[in-house]
């Protein structure tokens, strides 16, 4: 396995986390509560990034670990400009008390890929 580069070019911010409405949603099941998350990402490097793909590490109290991984970003590969914003908006549907790490694959203008520094936080 190749072992890419971490790079603190890309800022991952936590904006939001709470269950979802549940008018929008069926009621919670075995399998977990909808939690609405909201995060910021903002290129603070001095050129473009293009995301590529987006992996989720869920790990419980009980030592079980679930990954979710994408090959795109919101269906495609957007480029962040120096300085600028962009901010995912989803549902996952988890049980509470989550250990939750988001990365990013991502590349800059010169074709280098690298993984962005985990965004972890607890989903209580």
């Amino acid at each position: 396995m190749v072992q890419l580069p971490v790079s603190g070019c890309l800022q991952l911010r936590l904006v939001e986390l709470y269950p979802a409405d549940n008018t929008l949603w069926d009621p919670p099941t075995d399998s977990g509560i909808p939690y609405l998350v909201s995060i910021d990402i903002r290129n603070i490097s001095p050129s473009p990034i293009k995301l590529l793909s987006r992996k989720w590490l869920f790990q419980a109290e009980d030592g079980v670990t679930s990954v979710v991984e994408g090959d795109t970003v919101f269906n495609g590969h957007p480029i962040l400009y120096t300085a600028h914003l962009f901010n995912i908006t989803g549902i996952h549907v988890i049980q509470p008390s989550v250990y939750t790490t988001l990365t990013f694959l991502a590349k800059n203008d010169e074709g280098q890929l690298f993984v962005t520094q985990p965004l972890t936080f607890l989903i209580k």
